[in-house]
């Protein structure tokens, strides 16, 4: 199995784990979003955990209500939220790094699922909380890396739930 097919099922190792940004945004109910022409260049944990709305992704069109979970991509995305109803979401933008300590990327095929339903929210939220509380005492600190790696286990588990495990190669 190459590092493409295989990092996004396993536990990733803190230390190849750098927390660029992390938090909570209680959006506005004029609230959008884009970065259509302008990717960001990491990865984004995105979670929703209250309100409603919509993101458009270069593959598809997501309704958002509380417990859908993103992984984005350096890719271009699209935003808005219900003025009723406004989006609650957390973010966690990171790189993934290579032996040499620089920012990975996946081949063609080694991307994970864009986006699920949390099963648990309860617990997903309650590890990002305590990535945001070590990542706001100190930046990138070996705990929030820890907290990290353990949320995107359980996204990977959530994943292999709802379509098995991925198949192995020999």
């Amino acid at each position: 199995m190459s590092e493409s097919d295989s990092i996004w099922r396993r536990p990733i190792n803190p230390s190849r784990l750098r927390i660029n940004d992390a938090g909570r945004t209680h959006c506005w109910p004029d609230w959008s979003w884009s970065t259509v022409g302008r990717p960001f260049s990491d990865f984004d944990l995105w979670v929703v955990l209250g309100g409603r709305g919509k993101l458009t992704t270069p593959e598809v069109e997501v309704s958002l209500f509380p417990a859908v979970c993103f992984l984005l991509r350096p890719e271009g995305y699209a935003g808005t939220t219900e003025k009723k109803n406004p989006l609650v979401v957390s973010h966690t933008h990171f790189d993934i790094l290579d032996q040499g300590g620089h920012p990975w990327r996946p081949g063609p095929v080694g991307w994970p699922r864009l986006w699920r339903v949390a099963e648990d929210l309860l617990l997903l939220d309650g590890m990002l909380k305590r990535l945001f509380a070590a990542h706001l005492q100190s930046p990138n600190s070996d705990e929030a890396r820890h907290w990290l790696s353990a949320a995107l286990l359980e996204v990977a588990r959530q994943d292999e739930r709802d379509t098995g495990p991925a198949p192995q190669r020999e």
